[in-house]
């Protein structure tokens, strides 16, 4: 049996729980924090135990990569999220769709630049830069009931890159790459750190707008469907 490691958040900002197995001795949970800049992390030591089971993880809320040795072998690299159990969906979702665009490491874009914000604007920002946010153009459709009990409910996400233009027209190879990379990053596929995410539709937003280029600035956005699959009632 392959020597894996799976991680269950705890959902209260204290860390979360990694469940090791096919190992036989001591086992050693590293954990890097991950804050957009791949492998630049100190690898530190989680845990220890002997043999197969739980280990607790000590880690802030935030975004991580982990995994476990077993007699000199690695288990694959997994990523987790600790949350506070506070956040609403719609912010997990934001911050696992920040957390996955700063994956994609643009040559071009600095992961700091990759941004959170209450509405689509690079106000302030150094350019290139990339921001997430939830949609003012595209509406959430009304609950759709799921199976047992449950509702799907879908959030929509603009991913919005903005730059310096010249309108010379020599950057559009650039600039379509960075939506494309973007959509393929999450089309048709599960959000990493939203258990309740069941899926993502991709939906193109105006390639270039019009004005901003006029203005000498790129603005180019797509925008991300979720489908969360939740509980009805007073929580």
């Amino acid at each position: 049996m392959a020597l894996t490691l799976t991680i269950t958040d705890l959902a209260d900002g204290t860390g979360a729980t990694a469940t090791i197995a096919g190992s036989s001795g001591a086992n050693t949970v590293y954990t890097q924090a991950f804050d957009g800049d791949l492998g630049s992390g100190a690898w530190t030591s989680g845990g220890t135990r002997s043999g197969d089971g739980d280990v607790t993880l000590s880690l802030a809320a935030g975004h991580y990569f982990a995994y476990v040795v077993n007699a000199g072998v690695a288990s694959p690299v997994v990523y987790l999220v600790v949350t506070t159990g506070a956040s609403s969906v719609v912010k997990q979702i934001l911050d696992a769709v920040q957390a996955r665009l700063r994956l994609i490491a643009y040559s071009d874009i600095d992961a700091a630049n990759i941004e959170i914000r209450e509405i689509r604007t690079d106000e302030n920002m150094e350019l290139p830069c990339c921001i997430v946010s939830e949609s003012q153009l595209a509406v959430g459709m009304n609950p759709k009931d799921g199976p047992l009990s449950r509702d799907d409910v879908v959030y929509p996400i603009d991913v919005a890159f903005f730059a310096a233009s010249n309108r010379s027209h020599l950057d559009i190879g650039q600039h379509t790459l960075w939506l494309e990379r973007a959509a393929k990053a999450f089309r048709n596929q599960r959000l990493s750190g939203v258990v309740t995410v069941t899926k993502c539709e991709v939906t193109p937003g105006i390639p270039v707008d019009r004005d901003a280029w006029v203005s000498n600035k790129f603005v180019g956005a797509l925008t991300l469907k979720f489908t969360s699959r939740e509980t009805r009632g007073l929580t």
